[in-house]
C-alpha cells in the first residue's frame, strides 16, 4: 500500500510520514551494486529454505516445466549453460509455487523469516516476489553512459536504467525477455535475460498469446498474472531456437533404417559414396510440434479422424500413438505416411519431406483447434521457431 507524504507515519511516532521515516529513507543512498548484493543474499536464503528432501519433488517438477521435459525424457545437466541455470534459479525462487505452501520460495521466506529482515531487505524481497518476465523493445540508448530506455510490449510501461550489456545487445536489433525490478529509486534487470531477433516479433507475440491464454477458462487472469504463472514460456522459445535442447529421450528407439554393408556390418541411414564419404539419406525427417491443451480431447479427435489409425494400447494413459495417412487409412492398407505421438503436453507429427509435412500439419491445425496448438517445425535437421504457412 502506498503511503502519501501527509499520512501518519506507519512507525507509530505520531508524526506525518514526510517529517519522519520519509526523511530517513531519503537520506539513504543505494547503488546498483548494493541492490545486486542484497538481492543475492535474499535469493541464497530462500534457496536454503527449500533444499531439504521435502522439496525435491517441487524442484524436479519445476525443472521439467522450465526446460519443457516430457515424461519420457531426462535433463542433461552438461547441456545446461550457466546462463540457463541462472535463469532457472531466478524463475524458481520468484515465480514457481511450492505444492504444499502454495507460494514461491521467496514468498515462503518472507512468511517465515520476514521479521528477521531489515526494512530494505523486506522491501526488496517483496518487490522480487511480485516481479515477472515480459517482452521488451528498445526505444533509446546512450552508449556513452550505458543507459537504455525500454518499453514493455504487453503493458506499455517504459523503464530507463544503466546496463552496458543490454546497450551492446540493443545495437544488434534484439528484443529482450527481461525481469525488471524497481527498488529504492534503482531500476535493474534481475537475472533473467532472453534474446530474440527483432524480425520474429510477430511470431513471438503469436506464440505467447496462444500459450498464455486458456481458451477454456471462463474468467481469464490478467496479463501480468499470466506472465507470472507462465514465465517459463520464454525459456521454451529460446530452446526452440536452439539446435540441441538440454534433454533427451530416456529410452532410445532406433528409427533409422539399417542396411547391410559389403563387410557384413550395418550402416544406419547413410551410404558410402565413391570417395568414402558419408552421404545423407535422400529421405528427410520432418517434424511438426504442437502443444496439447486437453489430452483427452486431442486423442478423441484423432481417434475419430479418417486419416489416422490408433496403434498404441488403450491402457497407456500417458501417451497415444497414431499412424497418419495422406489418404483415408482404410483405402491405403499400409503402414502410413507419418506418425503422430500425443502426450499430456505435446503432440509430435513426424513424416518425410516438406509436402507431406504441410499436408498433415495444416489438417491437424484445423482438426485440433483449440485443444492442440502448432508451435514450430523441424525441417532437414534444422530446429527453428517457424511460422505456419498461410
Amino acid at each position: 500500500m502506498k503511503i502519501n507524504r501527509n499520512d501518519p507515519c506507519p512507525c507509530g511516532s505520531g508524526k506525518k510520514y514526510k517529517k519522519c521515516c520519509m526523511e530517513k529513507k531519503m537520506e539513504k543512498t543505494f547503488s546498483i551494486e548494493d541492490a545486486y548484493s542484497t538481492m543475492q543474499n535474499i535469493l541464497s536464503r530462500a534457496s536454503l529454505m527449500v533444499q531439504s528432501s521435502r522439496y525435491k519433488q517441487d524442484l524436479d517438477h519445476a525443472q521439467r516445466l522450465f526446460f519443457d521435459i516430457r515424461h519420457d525424457e531426462e535433463l542433461l545437466p552438461e547441456s545446461v549453460k550457466p546462463s540457463d541455470q541462472n535463469n532457472f534459479v531466478t524463475w524458481y525462487m520468484c515465480d514457481y509455487n511450492l505444492e504444499e505452501e502454495k507460494i514461491s520460495p521467496l514468498g515462503f521466506l518472507l512468511d517465515k523469516k520476514g521479521a528477521e529482515m531489515n526494512e530494505d531487505e523486506r522491501e526488496l524481497a517483496t518487490a522480487l516476489t511480485g516481479s515477472r518476465l515480459s517482452l521488451y523493445e528498445t526505444l533509446d540508448m546512450d552508449e556513452e553512459t550505458s543507459t537504455i530506455l525500454v518499453r514493455d510490449i504487453f503493458a506499455g510501461a517504459t523503464y530507463q536504467f544503466v546496463d552496458p550489456r543490454l546497450v551492446e545487445m540493443a545495437k544488434e536489433r534484439f528484443l529482450f525477455g527481461l525481469r525488471i525490478l524497481e527498488w529504492q529509486e534503482i531500476t535493474v534487470n534481475v537475472g533473467d535475460l532472453y534474446l530474440f531477433p527483432l524480425e520474429i516479433l510477430e511470431q513471438l507475440l503469436m506464440y505467447l498469446k496462444r500459450h498464455l491464454f486458456d481458451p477454456r477458462a471462463i474468467v481469464q487472469p490478467t496479463l501480468p498474472e499470466l506472465l507470472k504463472i507462465k514465465g517459463y514460456l520464454f525459456n521454451h522459445i529460446q530452446m526452440a531456437m536452439r539446435k540441441s535442447p538440454p534433454h533427451k529421450k530416456k529410452r532410445e528407439t532406433p528409427q533409422e533404417e539399417e542396411t547391410a554393408t559389403p563387410d557384413g556390418k550395418t550402416d544406419t541411414n547413410n551410404k558410402n559414396n565413391k570417395n568414402g564419404k558419408m552421404e545423407e539419406s535422400v529421405a528427410t525427417v520432418s517434424r511438426s510440434h504442437f502443444s496439447v491443451e486437453d489430452y483427452d480431447k486431442v486423442v478423441k479427435l484423432l481417434s475419430n479422424y479418417q486419416h489416422t489409425e490408433k496403434i498404441s494400447p488403450d491402457n497407456d494413459k500417458d501417451k497415444t500413438v497414431f499412424y497418419w495417412f495422406k489418404k483415408p487409412f482404410h483405402a491405403v492398407g499400409q503402414k502410413g505416411d507419418g506418425e503422430i505421438t500425443v502426450t499430456k503436453r505435446k503432440l509430435l507429427f513426424i513424416t518425410h519431406g516438406q509436402e507431406l509435412l504441410d499436408d498433415g500439419k495444416h489438417s491437424l491445425i484445423k482438426l485440433l483447434k483449440p485443444y492442440g496448438v502448432h508451435m514450430y517445425d523441424d525441417l532437414e535437421k534444422r530446429r527453428g521457431f517457424a511460422t505456419e504457412k498461410k
